[in-house]
């Protein structure tokens, strides 16, 4: 899957683990200069685009084709994770507000309202597992 994506060739990649390493991560990313890309590819689901953009990345790893997912959608039909969505949404409340890039970036709203709207929870595994085609989407 990685080889298929050209902007990460020399990049470095950091997984975040399940809250283990959270505060190193925090700290490694807060000591990078600000001429370096921070590129996230979280769970294309609430929490894990709230996490993400707490790291304030210039882009977000996401399914090319997420504007035409919905509900009715076959990918998301087979693999979204419903229950997984009401939950972080409860414990998260109106976590876009928290985020200033969502003031400032008309498209990347957009993302998070249709998230939103179509209840859609899918996980990184999921996505890389089922061969989705992935972009590079800017912040």
């Amino acid at each position: 899957c990685w080889a298929t994506l050209p902007w990460l060739l020399g990049s470095h990649l950091i997984y975040r683990g399940h809250g283990e390493n959270q505060n190193q991560v925090q700290m490694l990313v807060d000591s990078l200069s600000k001429d370096v890309d921070i590129i996230c590819f979280p769970d294309f689901d609430p929490a894990g685009l709230d996490l993400a953009l707490r790291y304030k990345p210039n882009g977000l790893i996401v399914p090319k084709d997420w504007s035409e997912w919905s509900k009715e959608h076959d990918f998301v039909k087979r693999f979204n994770k419903h229950d997984s969505f009401f939950e972080q949404e409860a414990a998260l409340g109106d976590w876009p507000q928290r985020h200033i890039q969502l003031k400032n970036n008309e498209v990347l709203t957009e993302l998070v309202s249709h998230l939103r709207k179509e209840k859609i929870a899918i996980t990184q595994e999921h996505l890389v597992a089922n061969d989705q085609i992935l972009m590079r989407f800017s912040c």
